[in-house]
């Protein structure tokens, strides 16, 4: 009698586990089935959404809202609104600015990623020789009728969302400063785009003789995850109401070096000064590399000009945030 109730109980193990285990495939059937339906549905929003906005070559210039998430919407706008401060100076969606419609629904292609709705489009943007394909990583949203959205370019700098990459834009008012220009560059050649910005103030509503605007020129090195951050406040000198030059006037990229570029002046007398700043990859910082001037002075008609250039045997070794033109060491 035991014996049969030992076998019976066995036999009801091995059926319960038979079940489970057919459920438990179910189940996973079903998961697996509902990511491949996914990742179909997001992968035709993707198709749609460059089609109907990038399939011909009219000017698109509203993203079509039908396809991207609130948050999408609302860094694009800030980054866009005003046009004399452009921040996003290209369409995120297909890195760059121009593009033949025609070719891009021709060469579209769109894979999924590792991570859960991720995916890769890319394709060409003019169909030229040897060019090479754009690639443009998404993560999309699912919303509450089961539709999806865009909701990141994982490789975009101002759209991936990290908190430690969030555009400079949004430090542009601290302290009543605001972006003047701003200049993306691989300053330090890892492969990641680096940014010079010169932020400034502004007039008092009535200005006086006495007023002056004031400049701070922000590095920001990038690693791909997070900033590392020089600040300067002395590179660009106050500008007053009576200065009869432009004050400053350009940021200019070559390689490893930036220079800031600036005039001043009052009555006959303009200064222009040119700043030139190296990336040093051996110590990893930013060093004065040299520094000009050209005076010209205007005296009863008479106009003399004056140059004046300095370099690292003149002044020694000066980090970016040490440079202070009043006070530069001369030898």
């Amino acid at each position: 009698m035991n014996k049969i109730i030992y076998i019976f109980l066995v036999i009801s193990f091995l059926m319960g586990c038979k079940q489970e285990t057919k459920t438990t495939n179910i189940l996973q059937t079903q998961d697996s089935l509902k990511i491949k339906n996914n990742s179909k549905k997001a992968i035709a929003t993707l198709k749609e959404f460059y089609f109907s906005v990038y399939g011909n070559d009219e000017n698109n210039e509203k993203l079509n809202k039908k396809y991207l998430s609130e948050r999408v919407l609302q860094r694009i706008d800030s980054l866009t609104s005003d046009d004399e401060n452009l921040i996003l100076d290209y369409d995120p969606f297909i890195k760059g600015q121009d593009y033949v419609g025609e070719v891009i629904k021709k060469t579209l292609r769109i894979d999924p990623l590792d991570n859960k709705n991720e995916y890769r489009v890319s394709f060409l943007q003019f169909g030229q020789k040897d060019e090479k394909r754009i690639n443009v990583d998404f993560l999309l949203v699912e919303t509450k009728d089961g539709n999806f959205l865009i909701d990141s370019i994982l490789n975009d700098d101002y759209l991936n969302f990290k908190s430690s990459t969030k555009s400079i834009k949004e430090d542009s008012n601290i302290d009543g400063y605001r972006v003047i220009k701003e200049v993306k560059s691989d300053i330090n050649k890892d492969g990641k785009k680096d940014y010079i910005s010169v932020f400034g103030t502004d007039w008092n509503k009535e200005i006086k003789p006495t007023d002056s605007k004031f400049f701070k020129v922000i590095i920001k090195l990038s690693d791909g995850n997070s900033f590392t951050t020089f600040t300067n406040n002395n590179i660009i000198l106050p500008y007053f109401p009576d200065n009869v030059a432009s004050g400053f006037s350009d940021i200019k990229v070559k390689n490893n070096y930036f220079t800031i570029e600036q005039a001043n002046g009052i009555g006959n007398y303009i200064e222009r000064s040119f700043t030139t700043f190296k990336f040093d990859n051996s110590e990893n910082k930013l060093f004065l590399h040299k520094y000009s001037t050209m005076t010209t002075e205007r005296d009863s008609g008479d106009e003399n000009e004056i140059i004046s250039e300095y370099t690292e045997k003149d002044f020694g070794k000066i980090t970016f945030a040490e440079f202070n033109p009043e006070t530069i060491v001369r030898k």
